[in-house]
């Protein structure tokens, strides 16, 4: 191999060990295999302060096996492939498996049964972290491999960074300061310091009065912040999403509980004596949903639901004439929600009755919808007009079908003129197929609508999932899906009530998300569409008092409809609830109060009812990302000498917002005090969030996913930089031929 000459060689410093980290490393690896004559020599510097490299602290293999990924292991990738279209070269299929892929591989080396889980399966986090760090490992050795590249990992911490000239001092706590002509901040998920949050310091200032009492403000990692806590105390868990449920799983079946399958194959629990009493609490009351059984992996690209009035082109036409201000920008509630509200409504229809009667009621609403977006008055200033006016006339239009197919099913059908048979035909046998899970399409689409067949056919079905025989009870209600407990009081009754939905919830996520009208909505709204979020929201697209609202309010709708844990989790959640060891009893909105004398924290239901004493309370809600109260001194340090500024929604009209982020380009790059952009700094995830809407997750294969595109991108401008011959991009694509690794 020719020697390059060192004598212009590039520093990079990559700040965070973690998946954002491992995505960067495999693009660096790719690049420099394939333009290995073409660049300057680099040396890269990889600081993380756990030494969990590749998989960093969150992500790492050292988790609890009772913590699972909420996404099932053929969804998660650890390169970019051919769907990456700005990707340029790419590894060999072997240096790029899914999670899946790397599993079976692990499985058939080892014969370990913990690797031996399919595509549609929820992987321990615990695996994607092994997974992380050895396709971390197998990057760095290609790039090792290299003579014009050298690696360092430091297990260290870096808590500033200075500007010098043209190059940056990277300041770590052991290993003095660096310099750096480029960094990558892929510092990943952190948390906040409690002092300032007033109602947090509060809890944190009662807890430190008293010996017995203890608040957890971030449950990670879960063996350093849930240890010694002994099997007599009450431990409250505030928030019941995801982190709540490591939480759970921790305490019990980490501590020697077993979940067994019984007769009637429900799990159940069976506890080992060292588990604490659980206490269970959120705003809502309420679990994370149950995420669906995937159907859509069978073929991503077309059975991913594309929007039929959230979209895009939507958002192009509300800015172009109901915008606000010199930039256009929307209101979530006014503009947004109402169109999110109608392709609910409409994609549960069409996973009930088929796509033809779907494309029928979208013909009928296009004339009303298209007067919604060019701002009629009818619309324009009130959302829940708008809402109550799309799905009243949906409702009508479903009541008027329901009432044919009632009629049909009761072998009362003579002739009717509202829906065309063909369209009513179809929607009886989809129905079929949503009831008994059995597609009778071809059996039939040969009888007329009058036929006795279609009522003889359905009263021999039977309905896995326990559905109603009443067709009129299918009908959507949005108060149904996001309040399904109303009216309960707190105690026995809200727990029975809890019981019950979450039985049905875990009913409706087998049938899966292409068949369940329930779950197609909660994923293919609020998971499929969500990059037309994105497009809406980033960069100041919505008002500053909008943004604000849509963060406190609507991001908690997106969080529990849409980022759940499995089936396989949420059934043990519910035997926990059973087996007593959760208590879910003080239901929706109960407060916390301080109790003195007691030296406790206190728990009491809304209504007065219920009251609980608490010994340790573990703060299990999301630490967004703000700059300024971060635990890591790092950002605050670069705020302070003026490397980085807070991002701001500005708007002309009304005070701005300030959610926590960072001032970025589009590429990523932080402006300075002075209105300059820092080129030679890039910083990907979380620390990303507040300009930008959910840049956060594991990376999807085949899908051009936007998570691995920011590693892309950087990568491509930092390779261009490296080049002896500058060009202007990189776009070349093809596998690199790399020698096989021992």
């Amino acid at each position: 191999m020719p020697k390059v000459n060192n004598a212009d060689s590039s520093v990079l410093a990559i700040i965070g060990g973690g998946p954002t980290c491992t995505y960067a490393v495999e693009r660096l690896a790719a690049n420099f295999n394939h333009y290995r004559n073409e660049l300057r020599a680099c040396t890269i510097y990889i600081f993380d302060k756990t030494g969990y490299f590749g998989a960093g602290e969150v992500h790492s293999p050292a988790q609890p096996k009772t913590s699972f990924l909420n996404r099932i292991s053929g969804q998660v990738c650890f390169a970019a492939d051919e769907s990456n279209i700005h990707a340029g070269p790419l590894l060999q299929l072997s240096f790029r498996p899914t999670l899946h892929q790397w599993c079976q591989r692990k499985y058939r080396e080892t014969g370990d049964k913990t690797y031996n889980i399919g595509a549609q399966d929820w992987p321990q986090r615990a695996l994607h972290g092994e997974a992380l760090t050895e396709c971390f490992n197998r990057y760095i050795e290609l790039l090792k491999g290299l003579e014009n590249v050298t690696v360092h990992l430091i297990k260290d911490e870096v808590v500033d960074i200075q500007k010098a000239a043209n190059t940056y001092l990277v300041e770590s706590t052991r290993n003095g300061t660096i310099r750096c002509d480029h960094i990558l901040l892929a510092t990943g998920h952190s948390s906040n310091r409690p002092e300032l949050s007033s109602s947090i310091n509060k809890l944190v200032s009662h807890a430190n009065k008293h010996k017995d009492l203890r608040f957890v403000n971030y449950a990670y990692p879960l063996d350093q912040k849930l240890h010694n806590i002994d099997a007599s105390k009450t431990v409250a868990v505030q928030g019941l999403g995801l982190t709540a449920i490591d939480v759970f799983l921790y305490l019990t079946e980490g501590r020697g509980g077993r979940f067994v399958t019984n007769e009637r194959n429900e799990c159940v629990y069976i506890p080992s004596g060292q588990e604490p009493r659980l206490v269970g609490f959120s705003r809502s009351g309420l679990f994370t949903t149950t995420r669906p059984h995937n159907e859509k992996e069978k073929d991503i690209e077309n059975l991913e639901h594309k929007g039929e009035f959230l979209t895009s082109h939507s958002v192009d036409l509300l800015r172009q004439h109901r915008g606000f201000g010199r930039q256009n920008k929307l209101d979530f509630e006014l503009h947004l929600w109402p169109i999110i509200r109608l392709e609910q409504a409409h994609l549960y229809y069409k996973t009930l009755f088929g796509k033809e009667f779907s494309d029928f009621l979208t013909s009928r609403l296009q004339n009303h919808f298209e007067r919604f977006l060019n701002g009629d008055a009818k619309f324009s200033n009130c959302s829940e007009q708008a809402i109550a006016f799309f799905e009243s006339y949906i409702d009508d239009e479903v009541g008027q079908l329901m009432t044919i197919i009632e009629v049909v099913l009761g072998k009362q059908y003579t002739e009717q003129s509202t829906y065309p048979d063909p369209i009513v035909q179809s929607a009886i046998i989809y129905y079929f197929k949503f009831f008994s899970g059995i597609d009778f399409s071809e059996e039939l689409s040969q009888y007329e609508i009058g036929s006795e067949i279609y009522s003889i056919v359905y009263q021999q079905l039977n309905s896995p999932w326990d559905h109603s025989r009443c067709v009129t009870e299918h009908k959507y209600s949005w108060e149904n899906v996001y309040q399904p407990i109303r009216g309960v009081p707190a105690g026995k009754e809200y727990t029975k009530a809890l019981v019950r939905f979450m039985e049905e919830d875990n009913k409706f996520a087998r049938q899966n998300n292409l068949r369940n009208p329930v779950k197609a909505l909660c994923d293919g709204v609020w998971r499929d569409l969500r990059q037309v979020l994105a497009y809406a929201i980033d960069d100041g697209g919505l008002t500053p008092e909008s943004h604000e609202i849509f963060l406190s309010k609507y991001m908690r709708i997106h969080n529990r409809l849409g980022n759940g844990a499995g089936t396989e989790v949420m059934e043990k959640m519910l035997a926990l609830i059973k087996a007593g060891i959760i208590d879910v009893s003080i239901g929706s909105h109960p407060e916390i109060t301080l109790e003195e004398e007691k030296g406790s924290f206190s728990l009491k239901s809304n209504d007065g009812t219920v009251r609980i004493d608490v010994d340790i309370l573990v703060n299990a809600k999301i630490h967004e990302f703000h700059a300024t109260a971060d635990v890591m001194p790092l950002y605050r340090n670069m705020q302070k000498r003026g490397l980085i500024q807070q991002w701001e929604n500005k708007y002309e009209l009304t005070p701005s917002f300030r959610p926590g982020g960072i001032r970025l380009t589009e590429q990523f790059h932080p402006q300075n005090e002075h209105e300059q952009v820092e080129t030679g700094i890039t910083l990907l995830g979380p620390p990303t969030e507040g300009k930008y809407f959910f840049q956060i997750g594991a990376a999807r294969p085949a899908q051009n996913h936007h998570i691995l595109n920011d590693a892309i991108n950087w990568a491509n401008g930092f390779i261009d930089n490296l080049r002896i011959t500058p060009c202007t991009g990189i776009s070349e694509t093809g596998a690199v031929e790399v020698a096989k690794l021992r």
